[in-house]
């Protein structure tokens, strides 16, 4: 049995305002930007968002998301992407730190964790090992980073090989989102 820690948000809740006391000395004490959604994202990072929201939920709906990909990337590299992408989710579920917080296929919020991945990915494509590092350590334990990261490099390549370049998103842009009572556990076996 396979036990995936995710949690499905089922309601966003709103950011809190924060104090001063919430930033850093160095900071002008200015209020982050709302939080991401999926209109902040180019195509490619909504597709890949939409199959990892999708390989959660039903994932036997997945190869809909093989044949959206095959349609944009052509069947060869399709299948390779998707198979990486599948091994990917699959890892990062098992060997996750924590629950992972992420939204419905139809939802329209971005979590910090799905902006996470795809930032994970993107730090990959622009050459920025070290913030892709930091992501893949905050998102498992040591013992899985090395392996993870090989599956997230070469989705990296595939991607930039087929034109699709995610935006590397370097700081905390939007603000962070506290996600509460409204999350569904999800435990697929």
């Amino acid at each position: 049995m396979i036990i995936i820690r995710i949690i499905i948000m089922t309601h966003p809740r709103p950011p809190a305002t924060p104090s001063t006391n919430d930033l850093p000395m160095n900071m002008p004490a200015a209020y982050p930007s709302r939080p991401p959604t999926a209109n902040d994202l180019n195509y490619m990072e909504r597709l890949v968002l939409h199959a990892l929201r999708q390989w959660v939920q039903n994932r036997a709906r997945w190869s809909e998301v093989v044949l959206e990909f095959n349609r944009v990337c052509g069947p060869r590299t399709a299948t390779r992407l998707c198979e990486a992408l599948d091994n990917l989710f699959c890892d990062i579920g098992i060997e996750a730190r924590r629950h992972l917080r992420l939204y419905p296929p139809v939802g329209c919020h971005v979590s910090q964790d799905e902006l996470c991945i795809l930032n994970l990915l993107a730090a990959h494509q622009a050459g920025d090992d070290s913030h892709a590092e930091a992501l893949l350590r905050w998102l498992v334990p040591d013992t899985a980073a090395d392996r993870i990261g090989l599956i997230a490099r070469k989705i990296a390549r595939i991607l930039f090989e087929t034109g699709y370049s995610l935006k590397h998103r370097m700081h905390a842009e939007h603000n962070r989102q506290t996600d509460g009572a409204g999350g569904l556990i999800r435990i697929l076996h």
